[in-house]
């Protein structure tokens, strides 16, 4: 045996130790990367739940505002309902103002006819006036001397 020589058992145990020593620095790596990405995820995670509540906040003041909304809205069934009530009423003053312009209409008419009659009698006497003038004219001048 030479000093180069090792006996077999040193030797194994050298390569087993080297080995163990690799391992450990590998399991070390390996337990630092399994941590390093656990608090990135967990990072994450907490980013999302931030998120997500913030969107959810969002949603739930929506959901007040259409609840408020809602409350201050008339039902289908009582627009309805005042409608019909007020096209009835409508209806009912609407024959109102039909009556009350045929009346007045019928008024209107009478009044003409009052007025045409005031009119033709105006008018005759207007048209006599220079006729009456004319013989009265007539007879002054006969009275006058001939």
């Amino acid at each position: 045996m030479t000093s180069d020589d090792v006996p077999l058992k040193d030797f194994l145990l050298a390569v087993i130790n080297e080995r163990e020593d690799k391992y450990e620095q590998r399991f070390q790596a390996l337990a630092q990367a399994s941590d390093t990405a656990l608090k990135n995820a967990t990072t994450a995670v907490l980013k999302a739940e931030t998120a997500t509540d913030r969107r959810l906040e969002g949603l739930n003041e929506l959901r007040g505002a259409l609840t408020d909304q809602q409350a201050s809205l008339a039902r289908r069934d009582e627009v309805h309902l005042l409608v019909s009530g007020l096209k009835a009423e409508l209806s009912a003053r609407m024959d109102g103002l039909e009556k009350t312009l045929a009346s007045a209409t019928a008024q209107i008419e009478r009044n003409a006819g009052r007025s045409s009659g005031i009119s033709a009698t105006v008018a005759l006497l207007i048209g006599l006036i220079p006729v009456a003038l004319a013989v009265a004219a007539y007879f002054a001048s006969k009275a006058s001397g001939p």
